[in-house]
Parts: structure tokens; sequence; C-alpha cells
């Protein structure tokens, strides 16, 4: 079914797409004859095929997912995938897999629908029209015109690299895998979630919920009932005396002092000047709102968990610190290191937790993490200043058989 689509539509353009300079997969759009153009690609009304063959041995589901998310929310502007916000969330989890060389995503746009196949099994349909051209906007969006990757899906089709675009199938094995994340029932979508999660709440709301229960009356209660009602007839009539003679004096002082009222008047103005002060302050709060994480949009959100990810592994994966060899002896439990960066990918701060480690092996790894220069940076369109991840050390496999530790 997958290839019959595929061949009623003509393969336009190849691409591919490298990430921290490794390939990460092979772009293949196929269109209409005739549609040569992003903008026809755009445009068109028949089948139309976005297709990811992976390259890489293997994808980290977070690197993906974060790529896919970036480049979707920065090449549609102006809050354009916001509109989307339920279509996008049921699709992540199935860009968010682990993906392997020789795996494939389509997303194939039909006259009513948006299908989603992985190894060329269907795991999603989207109704909503537009979605397609929302998801192709990742490759063809005006902000990519300067990119080699833009230039050369856009160009004719290279023999080199279909070449290698045509050995990139999945095997057996992968297919079997798509096909039980098809079928898996514990897999459900965000919205299928969501709404599963809200009606058990509200059931177990409902349950919680319990009718008052008025104490019985016992002739104890009667007589404190008793009390409190003759005291509360006792003090209404003092209450009313109070008031008639308040009434009366009142009276008395209008009649017969009404300058008084003059000096009364003014004195509520400055009340109303200090309320009107209050506000002026935080005419200057929102600017700060901006940087503040809890403030992103939901898809947002998901963009930064996936970059913290990918930095965190990165972190862990290119620091290598060793003891100092003023050190004798190391602690076996994990170092937990606070790390920082900037918008670059830059560390700018290293803060640690515990105190079960010298400060000389702080200096080591703070030194070690500060040397790396190849981390990811962060997404274009996430507005934060600062990313902080935890990473944690062991070295409980170093050893230091002479002057020196060596770690395994």
């Amino acid at each position: 079914m997958t290839l019959s689509v595929a061949h009623a539509s003509e393969l336009k353009g190849l691409a591919t797409y490298t990430h921290l300079n490794e390939p990460l997969y092979i772009a293949g759009i196929y269109a209409e004859a005739g549609k040569t153009t992003p903008q026809q690609w755009t445009d068109a009304e028949g089948n139309r095929v976005m297709e990811f063959r992976f390259v890489a041995e293997r994808v980290s589901p977070r690197t993906f997912a974060r790529v896919f998310l970036e480049r979707v929310l920065g090449n549609n502007p102006n809050g354009g995938a916001d509109s989307y916000q339920q279509e996008m969330q049921r699709l992540l989890p199935f860009v968010r897999q682990e993906f392997q060389r020789g795996d494939n995503l389509k997303f194939i746009a039909q006259a009513d629908n948006t299908r989603l196949l992985i190894n060329g099994v269907e795991q999603a349909r989207f109704s909503r029209p537009g979605l397609f051209n929302l998801i192709l906007n990742a490759w063809i969006g005006e902000r990519l015109s300067g990119q080699t990757f833009y230039r050369d899906l856009t160009s004719p089709v290279k023999d080199e690299l279909l070449a290698q675009y045509n050995v990139l199938i999945a095997s057996g094995e992968r297919q079997n895998w798509a096909e039980q994340l098809a079928s898996s029932e514990g897999d459900k979508t965000p919205t299928q979630v969501a709404d599963n999660s809200s009606a058990s709440s509200a059931k177990k709301s409902t349950a919680k919920v319990a009718t008052p229960v008025e104490p019985p009356v016992t002739k104890s209660t009667q007589v404190v009932d008793t009390k409190k009602s003759e005291s509360r007839a006792t003090e209404k009539k003092a209450a009313t005396k109070r008031n008639n003679e308040a009434k009366a004096s009142n009276t008395r002082n209008t009649a017969s002092q009404k300058p008084v009222e003059k000096k009364e008047t003014p004195k509520p103005q400055p009340k109303k000047e200090v309320a009107e002060t209050k506000p002026e302050p935080r005419a200057s709060q929102p600017p700060a709102a901006k940087k503040n994480a809890s403030e992103l949009s939901p898809l947002l959100q998901d963009l930064l968990d996936d970059y913290l990810a990918e930095l965190k592994s990165s972190i862990e994966n290119k620091a290598s610190p060793r003891p100092p060899r003023t050190v004798r002896k190391v602690s076996k439990v994990d170092l937990i290191a606070n790390v920082s960066v900037d918008q670059n990918g830059k560390v700018t701060s290293v803060s640690f937790v515990g105190d079960e480690f010298d400060d000389a092996i702080l200096a080591a790894v703070t030194e070690e993490l500060q040397r790396l220069t190849t981390l990811p940076k962060a997404p274009d369109v996430l507005p934060l200043d600062t990313y902080q991840v935890t990473t944690k050390f062991n070295f409980g496999k170093c050893k230091r058989p002479t002057s020196v530790w060596i770690c395994f």
C-alpha cells in the first residue's frame, strides 16, 4: 500500500541531513509529475510523501525528536505549530523512537488525511488539513533557503545519493518491531492518556466528596444552644440601641456642623492616589517572564526536555575526568555535578552535590567539563539564556598502580 502511494508520485528531491557533523538520515520528497519547486510541493493537492531513511547505525530517540521538533517549530513562524498542538502531541511518541540504520519514517498526504508509517506499517492517521505542510516546512521553510540541505533537496536528484538511498531498507526484524509498535496497547497517545487520567481523577474526586452529617442533638447541646440564643438576643438589643444613638448624634452633627463635611471630603483622595501608584512597578516585570522555562508552550517544553536529555548524554559520553596525582584515595560513590551551558553549548558554571570528594577532584572535573567544545547548541526557538543538567561521574573503576590514575 505504501509502495502504490509512492509510485503514484515521483521522487523529486533527496538530501542528507547532518547533525553534529554526523549523517542522520536521507530525506526524500515525492510529488506528482510536473511539481518540481518547493512552492508547488506545498500547493499540490495530490499524493505527496516525505520519507526519512536513517543512515546512522542507531539514532537516539531524544536526538531525533529534538531535531524534528526544532525544525518544525523554527520553520513555522508566528506560532504556526501551536494550532496543531493536539496533532503534534499525538505524533511525537512515534517520532521519539530508537531508529536504526535502514528504518524509514513516512508522512503521506492524501486527499482527506495524513498518514504516518514506520517501516511500511501505518501507525497513525490525521484528518486535520494542513498538517503535512506544517511538517514539510521543516525541510523547505523560507529560513532554510541558505542551507546546504535545502539546496540539495531542491536540486535534481544525484545518482550517487540515490544509490545510497535505495539500499537503506528495513530488515524483517525491524518490520516486526514496527508492527508491534502499531499494535501495542500500552503505547497510548498523549491525548488518550489525558482522557483516561481525567476520567479517573473525576472518579476519585467524586469519591472523596462526602455529604456533611449533622451531629445528633443531645441534652447538653440543647442547653448550649439555648444559652447561645439568649446571648445573641441581648447582643442584638444592645447593638440596636447603639445604632439608634449613633443615628441621633449624626443627625445633630449634620444639622449644626456643616463645615465638617468639607474637612472629611479630602481624606479619601490620598488613598486613591496610593492605589493608583501600586500597579506601576508591575509594568517592568513581563520581559523577565519571557525567559522562564515554566512559561514555555507545551511543544517548546517538549523541545526543551529533548535538548536537555541530549545535552546530558553528550556531556557524560565526552567528559572523562581522572583524579589528579596528588589524590591517594577516591570515593566510589557517584559524583553529582550540576552543569550549566549557554545557548552555544559552552559550559558556564559547574556546581557539585555533597562533600564526599576532595577539592582537587572537584577542580579536575570542572576543568574537564570546561574543556568540552562540541556540546550540542540550544535550539534557536528556545528563549532561554542558560540550560542546566545534572550529570554523574564515578571513579570506582579508577586505579592508581603508579603515580598516575588509570580509569576504565
